[in-house]
């Protein structure tokens, strides 16, 4: 069989997998939602970091404050700004990475994911070839068979 034909077959057969319109903007609107709940509770979280942040800084203050007072010795005070300094900078780093987690622009991501999914004919029509078979190994996790009728594969990837 010429490859032309084969190859404008399998176009046809992968044409066919994109699912509806409808079902792709429901799958968009439930990740987005997902994707809001995820932001909604990394920052109240990394608000909880900010206040336990206020309270790190009021103890380094106060340890201070008690040396200066004749509290207790150099030796302690240092040992304790050590200890909340290295405490403040763990919790500066995970209110960071929960902050950068909530900027993060998915939509754009999603939109574009979304593109090639609804088009994935064309994406294969068009594409370079490394676009080809990125595509064919995230949908096609097996072979592929062709028996000169029908293409098919033992499963796809969901």
């Amino acid at each position: 069989m010429r490859a032309e034909r084969v190859n404008e077959g399998f176009l046809e057969y992968v044409g066919k997998l994109h699912p509806n319109k409808a079902v792709l903007a429901l799958y968009n609107e439930v990740i987005m939602e997902i994707r809001g709940d995820a932001v909604r509770v990394n920052r109240k979280e990394a608000d909880n970091l900010a206040a336990e942040e206020e309270k790190i800084k009021l103890r380094i203050q106060k340890v201070n404050d008690m040396y200066f007072d004749g509290e207790i010795s150099r030796n302690d005070k240092d040992e304790n700004v050590t200890r909340y300094k290295k405490d403040l900078a763990e919790l500066q780093d995970r209110m960071e990475v929960l902050r950068l987690s909530t900027d993060l622009n998915i939509r754009q991501k999603l939109d574009y994911s979304m593109n090639i999914i609804g088009n994935i004919s064309m994406f294969f029509r068009l594409g370079d070839p490394e676009v080809k078979i990125k595509l064919l190994g995230s949908i096609f996790p097996e072979k592929i068979y062709f028996d000169e009728k029908n293409y098919r594969t033992s499963r796809f990837n969901h």
